[in-house]
């Protein structure tokens, strides 16, 4: 009668207060099953706003889950380094494509057995987390690292890829991954994938490089157009859309001109004869005024007005100049 009496207090008190079984490194069971977990390590990538000039590692997690028989929101629990201190971007969406950090609800919690807590609410199956690690040791030209995998999910797919910083050499890694490609940044990189991860399969790859530069790689890049250079953009026209109007243009301007100086140059010609008859009538009155006339009978002067002679009336001989 008193165990049933005990076991009746318990299952009221459950039913009030259900137990969170948190996902952990051990913990059972660990969570929702990951239909995919993308992991991309891209060491000395950028500084972060956090410590400035510090060395540390970008780790950028983009986590798919199973949503089958999921009804959202959930939260998930999702486990970072405890020397990455605080989550960089959390972004929830519908598809890793179309994540978003707006509006998105999480809490960090404080740093317990070398890690951190991050309870994100899920609003849809595509999660992404990113911090920054600064668990990169430095000993003069050499770098050395190590990022692990908690095994908080199992997961169907398990993918990592790791970018080789720029200025950087001799690039190694264990397990090993051949970082040979080059992407469409201009980083070489290396990935692998590891099918049927399962909850609680602690996954640790080791990098060591060397590098003469504590400077970023973001220092290194170089600024790419979005589109070629020869391409039209939206909105704007190229220079070979320009020449025929610009040709025209010039024609038109170049006509308009040799008109202005057609009509001045006939208004100057005409000014010009105008005055030439203005100044040839005039010569001729003055030479008329100063032409000395003398009457051919008795040889006395007379006035370029005069007809007849003044001294004896002989009509005077007019001559034309």
């Amino acid at each position: 009668m008193r165990k049933s009496v005990v076991l009746f207090f318990l299952l009221v008190v459950l039913s009030v207060f259900p137990v969170t079984v948190k996902a952990g490194m051990q913990s059972a069971p660990p969570g929702p099953k990951m239909q995919l977990i993308y992991v991309s390590i891209w060491p000395e990538y950028e500084y972060s706003v956090e410590k400035p000039g510090q060395l540390n590692v970008l780790v950028i997690n983009r986590f798919l889950l199973d949503s089958q028989n999921i009804q959202f929101p959930i939260q998930v629990d999702v486990q970072i380094p405890a020397t990455a201190i605080k989550p960089h971007v959390v972004a929830v969406g519908q598809t890793p494509e179309t994540v978003s950090d707006q509006n998105v609800v999480y809490t960090a919690s404080a740093p317990s057995n070398g890690w951190v807590d991050v309870l994100i609410t899920a609003t849809g199956p595509a999660i992404q987390l990113e911090y920054y690690d600064y668990n990169l040791t430095r000993n003069g030209p050499a770098r050395e690292y190590a990022y692990q995998w908690p095994g908080t999910f199992a997961t169907t797919t398990f993918h990592l890829d790791l970018r080789v910083p720029m200025q950087a050499t001799n690039m190694r890694s264990n397990p090993s991954v051949s970082t040979s490609a080059t992407d469409a940044d201009g980083f070489k990189f290396g990935e692998m994938t590891l099918p049927d991860m399962t909850a609680g399969k602690v996954f640790t790859m080791k990098i060591d490089y060397d590098r003469d530069t504590d400077q970023p790689s973001t220092s290194f890049m170089q600024v790419k157009p979005s589109a070629p250079l020869d391409q039209p953009v939206s909105g704007q026209l190229s220079l070979p859309s320009y020449i025929p109007w610009s040709v025209a243009g010039l024609a038109v301007i170049a006509l308009a001109v040799l008109a202005v100086w057609y009509l001045f140059s006939i208004r100057g010609a005409r000014g010009s004869q105008r005055l030439r008859k203005r100044h040839t009538a005039a010569d001729k009155a003055a030479d008329d005024e100063t032409r000395e006339i003398y009457c051919h009978q008795c040889g006395k002067r007379a006035q370029p007005s005069d007809r007849f002679c003044r001294t004896c009336g002989a009509e005077l001989r007019q001559v034309d100049s």
